[in-house]
């Protein structure tokens, strides 16, 4: 039986009008259940039951409460397809509620989210149900309550049913459309990344409920370890910054003034400068086209429309003498109360325009790090391009140059921007959502990436920087004591995807020679004249991989030879484009597909979009495909192994799970059986047969971060 089901509950509301609607607040309650069935050959949809468990207004007898709640549990044991928007919320209500279910699902949030091909389409309810011409949502209902912040427990109870059953009619209509499309031949091939996410969304559900445990003190320290980097590093800047532009104030929080210290140049009239290189966006919000510039023409323009900066010494107002104010007087000699800013010394003073009774004399050295723009692409709004990878790029040109003292600077904003990032990001996030039991709870999106690779949020982990030594991990520890966190993944996954979907023999021979690409990846770069070492090399490593073509010379070098050396992955990127201008699809073998409508030959040979037209399927059948098989497999075998294991975390390329003391050599056991045996899983989902062998890695520790390899001859042995 299938049936349609939506949840409502209490929301509490908290600093900065941040909403907890969880079921792991403790203040929370499930208000009320409304749910129909659908039928499963003809698509009729039935009446819509409404139940309602808690009210402020209802005040519902215990006897009663309970019968409404084994009408409910009645349903849930009926159905073997429960149907929902966003699904994950509305069974974690339930399941942490009371209730119990443990049949198949389906969420109509994935059904759009799948047909929309990677397109960058908004698949919430209300606009999967205009888009599908079905009945809309009555959010009208109840906007102005949550605007008050007044919570379903205090709205009208026919408000509350009115609205909640206009969310049943409307999932179920979509649920019907969704159907029938997917039905549809041009459709079919999607249905078993379909099943797959579906299947996910449970393990997911049964994740997020785990969480995992979060030792505060710990992150504490890390936090005061970063702030300490954070003032030195400040004070390095402001030093180096006195150094290249004398005395001329400089925030580099603000991006025109950090691109005023980095280049050197000041634009002279910021209109003529946006209409000459096409910055900022258009009417739609989206990036300008830039104009087509050879490298003379851009310099030229540049030239043209900025100028040097020069240091500058502070000497004291002449019309104010240092005060930055003076009082006018009347009429008949009397001072006016209030004073009047000096409009010689008038500057922005923490937004405000404020006399500063300084002014600056101009002194005949040019000021900056005067490093240059390559092209077009690094003019912005403010200027020149201040982004992490162009200051990181041109720290690599500076250090090649020999000129340290630029590199030293360019280095030290990329790491305060970096910390300032892990502190309110990462440390703010995990102390702000972790719950008083010490359980951090971060939400899984399934249905946010154009790849398919997973999101989070509260926080975000899945943007944790690569490598074991983020000093953030360290606050990562098991829930039970003397317990471990084991941590598995897979070795160089999207490497080997990019040689399994393409083929590449050189790819299949370095890996069966277990060749260390990236000390290969440190060689090509020293050798091109940019001096790097293995840990260095890394970023570059697999940037072709996802289109990147573009760096240092040294890069660029070594991007060249990637695509000629691994021959395969190139020639399969050319067809990937070619596919995408014919036909605007490219499709995964597990069956996923990618729309790129707009593809197009440019009169260059180039592809529009090839970045992500080359990215999209490497990262999509690693991480979107691969990687959530692996977790369902160590998931369905904690479960079947009866241990009290638990996953908790997965990211990138790796999972985590959280070992009860004495179930370690269990556990990895369970993990390198469903990793490896991943290959028979593919077979049997979308009828593939992987041909690039896996490897993994498992390591074992008090927390995330420190932890050692788990050999396996220790937790295979007898």
């Amino acid at each position: 039986m299938i049936t349609v089901l939506d949840v409502e509950n209490t929301v509490q509301w908290g600093e900065e009008g941040r909403k907890d609607g969880t079921p792991y607040h403790p203040d929370n309650k499930l208000v009320s259940v409304g749910f129909c069935e659908v039928d499963e050959h003809a698509y009729t949809i039935g009446d819509v039951s409404y139940v309602f468990l808690f009210h402020d207004l209802l005040g519902v007898p215990p006897v009663e409460l309970d019968l409404r709640r084994r009408q409910l549990q009645g349903q849930l044991d009926r159905t073997t397809l429960l149907v929902g928007h966003n699904l994950k919320y509305d069974l974690q209500w339930l399941l942490e509620s009371g209730f119990s279910y443990s049949g198949a699902v389906y969420d109509t949030m994935i059904g759009e989210y799948i047909l929309a091909r990677g397109q960058r389409l908004e698949v919430s309810l209300e606009a999967s149900c205009i888009r599908r011409n079905v009945a809309r949502k009555k959010s009208e209902l109840v906007d102005d309550y949550f605007r008050n912040r007044v919570g379903y427990e205090r709205m009208p109870v026919a408000v509350v049913e009115e609205y909640g059953r206009g969310d049943i009619q409307s999932t179920a209509e979509l649920f019907v459309s969704q159907r029938k499309l997917y039905e549809l031949d041009e459709n079919a091939g999607l249905i078993p990344t379909l099943d797959m996410m579906n299947s996910f969304l449970v393990c997911l559900t049964d994740m997020e409920r785990n969480g995992v445990a979060i030792d505060l003190d710990a992150l504490n320290q890390v936090a005061q370890e970063y702030q300490a980097e954070k003032a030195a590093l400040e004070a390095e800047l402001a030093l180096l910054v006195y150094d290249v532009m004398g005395d001329t104030p400089v925030s580099l929080s603000s991006p025109e003034q950090l691109s005023q210290v980095v280049y050197s140049r000041r634009v002279i009239d910021k209109k003529v400068w946006e209409e000459t290189f096409a910055t900022g966006t258009d009417d739609n919000g989206l990036p300008k086209r830039r104009p087509k510039m050879s490298q003379s023409a851009f310099t030229q323009a540049v030239r043209d429309n900025t100028e040097r900066m020069r240091k500058t010494r502070a000497v004291q107002c002449p019309d104010c003498l240092g005060k930055g104010f003076f009082h006018k007087t009347k009429v008949n000699g009397d001072p006016w109360a209030k004073p009047t800013q000096c409009r010689t010394c008038l500057r922005k003073v923490d937004g405000k325009d404020k006399g500063t009774g300084v002014v600056y004399e101009e002194l005949a050295g040019y000021a900056g790090l005067k490093m240059a723009p390559r092209d077009i692409n690094d003019t912005s709004s403010n200027g020149f391009s201040t982004k992490k990878l162009t200051l990181a790029y041109l720290a690599q040109v500076a250090r090649n140059k020999g000129n340290e003292k630029a590199a030293r600077f360019l280095d030290a904003v990329v790491r305060l921007s970096a910390i300032d990032s892990y502190l309110a990001s990462f440390i703010g996030g995990i102390a702000r959502n972790t719950r008083a039991d010490g359980i951090l709870h971060a939400r899984y999106n399934q249905c946010i990436t154009a790849t398919g690779r997973l999101s989070s949020a509260d926080p975000n982990l899945q943007n944790f920087p690569r490598g074991r030594t983020f000093p953030v991990r360290k606050a990562f520890v098991s829930r039970f004591k003397g317990g471990t966190i084991m941590e598995a993944d897979y070795a160089q996954l999207e490497f080997r995807v990019a040689g399994e979907l393409s083929g590449c023999a050189q790819v299949a021979l370095d890996i069966a020679n277990k060749v260390d690409v990236h000390n290969q990846t440190a060689d090509v770069l020293t050798r091109a004249g940019q001096r790097t070492d293995r840990q260095g090399a890394k970023s570059h490593t697999f940037k072709p991989l996802y289109g990147g073509m573009s760096g240092t010379e040294a890069e660029v070098t070594y991007y060249q030879w990637f695509v000629r050396h691994y021959e395969g992955v190139g020639k399969w990127q050319e067809k990937l484009c070619d596919d995408a201008v014919k036909t605007k699809i490219v499709r995964l073998p597990s069956g996923r597909e990618y729309k790129f409508p707009k593809a197009r030959r440019n009169g260059y040979g180039g592809v529009t979009g090839r970045t992500k037209i080359v990215n999209y399927p490497v990262q999509g059948f690693a991480t979107g495909d691969l990687v959530p098989l692996a977790v369902l497999r160590i998931w369905h075998g904690l479960r079947l192994s009866g241990l009290q294991s638990v996953l908790c975390n997965t990211v990138h390329d790796s999972i985590v799970i959280d070992c009860y003391p004495g179930e370690e050599k269990a556990v990895a056991r369970i993990v390198r059986a469903a990793m490896l045996g991943l290959p028979e899983e593919v077979l049997n989902r979308y009828g593939y047969s992987m041909r690039m062998p896996l490897d993994i890695e498992i390591k074992i520790g008090p927390n995330w971060m420190d932890s050692q390899v788990f050999p396996p001859e220790i937790y295979l042995a007898a």
